[in-house]
């Protein structure tokens, strides 16, 4: 019953839905001998790939495994890159909620710090409106044990080129030159163009918060799930793109 749940719950909920929508407008087609049911069957084929784990896995692992896990973490200072916040919801105690993506770095910097010691710089600005990252992503590493002076805002920047600019010149002013770069495994890539770009070559990357495995993750990522793999690796995709060009002119 189990398995059988697991098999059935995909293709009778959002996305899935509209995979079984599509093979039922074939077999209807089919059946009334009208119409081109292959173009249906060949829609919801085509949606069955693209809603799979194992698609987005295909598209992820070249950019969340290009940087494995640094085993020297010599350097001067941790630096941790933005998430958002979430508009009108907060975390117990009031502090301001902060996405998955961004909790996760947060914890991966807090567990950095208590291996070497080295200072923190948070960096993240205000999106939409939504609140400065910085103060709250603070806020949220003290609450993890890292002591408030050793923790460095920079709440200005409004994305990853932002990110990179912005922290250099802490860096500059303050004589460092080699950063650890946390940040999602799949940003990495983009990161380290832009810091590079910025000056910060040095950096040595830390990448967490995957969203894929290097190896089969079994039968279950045959059927269709949420699209939010898919949109992140064409997401980092384009940015890369961008950023080749964005960050580039910024640092000539």
């Amino acid at each position: 019953m189990f398995l059988l749940k697991k098999l059935i719950t995909p293709f009778v909920l959002p996305p899935g839905l509209l995979v079984t929508a599509c093979f039922a407008a074939a077999a209807w087609r089919l059946y009334k001998r009208r119409g081109r049911p292959s173009l249906w069957a060949g829609a919801g084929l085509g949606l069955w790939v693209l809603m799979t784990p194992a698609f987005h896995a295909l598209l992820l692992r070249p950019l969340e495994y290009r940087y494995p896990q640094p085993r020297d973490l010599s350097a001067d200072a941790i630096v941790v890159l933005g998430g958002s916040l979430l508009p009108g919801a907060s975390d117990p105690g009031g502090a301001p909620a902060l996405d998955r993506d961004g909790s996760v770095r947060l914890l991966a910097a807090a567990r950095l710090h208590r291996q070497t010691g080295l200072p923190v710089v948070v960096t993240g600005g205000s999106v939409f409106g939504n609140g400065s990252w910085a103060p709250a992503a603070a806020k949220a590493l003290e609450d993890a044990g890292v002591p408030a002076g050793k923790i460095v805002q920079e709440g200005s920047s409004a994305d990853t080129c932002e990110n990179a600019f912005l922290t250099a010149e802490i860096f500059r002013a303050r004589g460092w030159t080699r950063p650890l770069l946390v940040t999602s495994a799949a940003h990495l890539p983009r990161t380290v163009r832009a810091f590079g770009a910025a000056g910060l070559g040095a950096g040595t990357p830390v990448p967490c918060a995957y969203l894929s495995s290097p190896g089969w993750r079994g039968w279950s990522s045959l059927l269709p799930q949420g699209g939010g793999g898919l949109k992140a690796a064409l997401h980092e995709y384009l940015g890369l793109l961008w950023y080749g060009a964005a960050c580039g002119s910024r640092s000539s």
